[in-house]
């Protein structure tokens, strides 16, 4: 711990620390002070920093001086505060996270609803237009097609003479046929 050169200026006293003279080494700033500068360093810590500074410091021993003890004190505590403000931060990471996670369940559920929604509107689609054709079914069941006449499109229901005169004459003759008590109507469409 004693300086091997002389530029080694005591952080205490300003003077040169020499090769003989005892002193202790920071091993924060690397800077020295003079044994008999630095009060709280006894006979007995001085011995035990050396013997730690020959083994490399494989004992985890170090000294540091009252400028950096004072700054390591509030380094010590911002530490200490962004410690604290990280396991806040993690607490609610993780909350987060299991929020996420429940609301990611919720959303499959609600996407596998709305799929058997969708099934189930297109299953109702496909019923109602099952119905729809069963009931046009029945409603032409007792249509009569006449061949040959055209039928008009819309609300345009010009016919040509011939067309007027096979619609008289069949629908004469459905009357004469049919029971009365089954005809609904008559019209251009051949519907009754």
């Amino acid at each position: 711990m004693s300086a091997r050169k002389k530029d080694y200026p005591c952080i205490r006293c300003s003077t040169h620390i020499t090769k003989n003279e005892k002193s202790v080494e920071c091993s924060l700033c690397n800077n020295w002070v003079h044994l008999n500068c630095e009060p709280e360093i006894t006979e007995d810590v001085f011995k035990s920093l050396w013997t730690a500074k020959k083994a490399n410091n494989k004992t985890g021993l170090h000294w540091t001086s009252f400028s950096c003890t004072a700054y390591a004190a509030k380094f010590n505590a911002s530490i200490l505060e962004l410690n604290i403000r990280l396991t806040k931060v993690e607490s609610k990471c993780d909350s987060n996270t299991t929020n996420i996670e429940l609301l990611t369940k919720d959303v499959e559920i609600l996407q596998k609803k709305a799929s058997e929604k969708q099934d189930d509107v297109a299953s109702q689609e496909t019923v109602n237009s099952i119905y729809s054709e069963i009931r046009d079914r029945e409603n032409r069941k007792n249509n009569i097609a006449i061949h040959g006449a055209a039928e008009p499109s819309g609300d345009n229901r010009s016919f040509t003479d011939l067309e007027l005169s096979i619609y008289n004459r069949s629908s004469n003759w459905i009357s004469e046929v049919v029971d009365a008590s089954h005809t609904q109507t008559i019209d251009m469409y051949g519907q009754f």
